[in-house]
């Protein structure tokens, strides 16, 4: 059985704190690193680990190219990957959102390429 949800359910599953930090421009720029990392995903896992590694990937991608504002002065990798795993924490909440948003999209992928 099929659940359908409206555009406004699924907006509604994001955290408080992603909604006003998520633009219109930010869905677009993650829809299009989530089609070039599903592509690229196992798909010899199962598709539920196959649907979160794309998007844990996708995730990690989107945050280091559009959400990583580096303040002056932090040139050593600690501190880099002290505010890069702050920011990633913080759209881990994105998460929810994201299982429900691609889910039949990634499904239909996996089906029609799946390696047996």
């Amino acid at each position: 059985m099929r659940i359908i949800i409206t555009e406004s359910q699924l907006y509604n599953l994001l955290p408080r704190s992603l909604k006003r930090r998520m633009s219109e421009e930010d869905f677009v720029n993650f829809d299009n690193i989530v089609q070039s990392k599903k592509q690229f995903g196992t798909l010899r896992l199962e598709f539920g680990d196959y649907r979160e590694s794309v998007l844990q990937d996708a995730l990690g991608d989107f945050v280091n190219e559009y959400k990583m504002d580096i303040p002056y002065g932090i040139t050593d990798d600690d501190r880099y990957m002290d505010l890069y795993d702050n920011l990633f924490d913080l759209y881990w909440g994105l998460l929810p959102y994201l299982r429900k948003r691609y889910q039949d999209e990634l499904y239909d992928y996996y089906i029609k390429n799946r390696i047996t």
